[in-house]
């Protein structure tokens, strides 16, 4: 049996490889991301496919659609902006066909549906005027995404870990809700995101600060109990963590986002803020409890956490943008220069924004021989990075993936092999 000392030496290897791969490679559980990855979610609405049907362009809608029968509605403007025509068509299906005029300029087409979700697109027919045969268009448009390449379920961002938390049962965070916040089914999204908000920011005002280290292993009921009796402090973390345990109970999608890193000896804006998925208007916003701004928005549309980042770096402070501000016991929307120098610190031109998938936490504490093989096994990652500055790539990722299964392969041959010679030495 001459193989089997050189796939035992084989084994040793691949697991030192697999040990540093965990402990020292960089986003070995993490994969890079891009904008729409990360805020379009599969209980939003986007154009899937579109297709060129005659002299028509064909628009095929995905997504969180509006029940069946559904119609289509298509106010369009031609080419000033300023005469209205409209359009309306009955579909079943998910998909329109619209014919712009030949040779036209682009123009604005806002097409609703069920007359409940709006959206504008910019459509134009540009084919040339020599060609035969099928038409070319022009297909723009800032509020819809067009043919994704990744759409995310909105559970993938969501955890089921505070519903099986067993420090803290979850029948007490539910007493909690319902009694002291007073969060009820019927709330809105914002409601609800209002009245855990304001709950916290009432018991943690004045005791912002570096936490005990009696607070590690702690639930964040447990630690806010530890603020109310003894005074302590409480940092992003910790606040991050409590809104998230509250706002998942209560039924509401919520995930943490952490920015910046550590590089030798050198932090840049590290901090823990959350985003909540807002159902009524299909879109992710921003809630930092511990910079006190709740919900930013422009008026039309609430921002989410990047969102804050390019108007705190590339446009400056839009006295337009308001957020919702703790003080005097209540929330008031203010303006968001309120905040903005002291965010800017976290959400800069250099950020790294790192966003926790549901199977993090939910595979975070995995305990048993069952739980943690597959745990080993899992694929996907349990973060998604973001930034206008990242040289991360997945190779990280994929290593430790391929490792894992390299590993098991060879274990797997090493212990028929170790089998197999030991049965040959009975024999003898």
């Amino acid at each position: 049996m001459k193989l089997f000392p050189k796939v035992s030496v084989l084994l040793i290897i691949l697991a030192l490889l697999n040990y540093a791969s965990r402990k020292w490679i960089p986003a070995a559980y993490t994969e890079v991301a891009d904008y729409n990855s990360l805020y379009l979610t599969d209980a939003g609405i986007y154009v899937s496919n579109t297709q060129v049907y005659h002299d028509s362009l064909e628009l095929h809608f995905d997504g969180t659609l509006p029940p069946a029968p559904r119609q289509f509605t298509l106010h369009v403007y031609p080419g000033n902006n300023t005469d209205t025509s409209f359009d309306t068509i009955h579909y079943s299906g998910n998909f329109l066909r619209y014919k712009p005029a030949v040779a036209g300029p682009t123009h604005a087409v806002a097409i609703t549906i069920n007359n409940s979700d709006s959206f504008v697109l910019n459509i134009g027919d540009i084919t040339p005027q020599n060609k035969t045969g099928e038409h070319q268009y022009e297909l723009v448009s800032r509020e819809l995404v067009v043919k994704p390449k990744v759409v995310h379920p909105l559970q993938a961002w969501t955890t089921n870990f505070w519903f099986t938390e067993t420090r803290v049962p979850v029948s007490e965070v539910q007493k909690l809700l319902h009694d002291s916040v007073m969060v009820r089914d019927q709330d809105s999204t914002v409601d609800k995101v209002l009245k855990i908000s304001s709950f916290i920011l009432k018991r943690i005002a004045g005791h912002l600060g570096n936490p005990p280290d009696s607070f590690a292993g702690k639930h964040p009921l447990q630690q806010l109990y530890d603020v109310q009796n003894k005074g302590a402090k409480v940092w992003c973390g910790n606040i991050s963590a409590l809104f998230s345990c509250l706002a998942s109970v209560a039924g509401i999608p919520v995930r943490t986002v952490q920015t910046g890193d550590f590089k030798d000896n050198i932090g840049s804006g590290i901090h823990i803020f959350c985003e909540v998925y807002i159902r009524e208007k299909r879109c992710w916003s921003y809630v930092d409890l511990t910079m006190n701004a709740v919900l930013p928005n422009d008026g039309k549309r609430y921002l989410n956490g990047m969102d804050v980042q390019r108007l705190l770096t590339y446009s400056g402070t839009d006295s337009v943008v308001r957020t919702l501000h703790y003080a005097n016991d209540s929330l008031a929307s203010v303006p968001f220069t309120v905040m903005a120098q002291d965010i800017g610190f976290y959400l800069h031109r250099n950020t790294v924004f790192n966003f926790s998938y549901g199977r993090f936490l939910d595979n975070y504490n995995v305990t048993g021989w069952k739980k943690q093989m597959i745990n080993f096994f899992n694929y996907k990652p349990y973060y998604a990075i973001y930034s206008d500055n990242a040289t991360t790539t997945r190779c990280a990722f994929w290593l430790r993936v391929v490792l894992n299964y390299a590993l098991a392969f060879v274990l797997l041959i090493w212990i028929i092999l170790g089998i197999v010679k030991i049965t040959a030495g009975r024999k003898r």
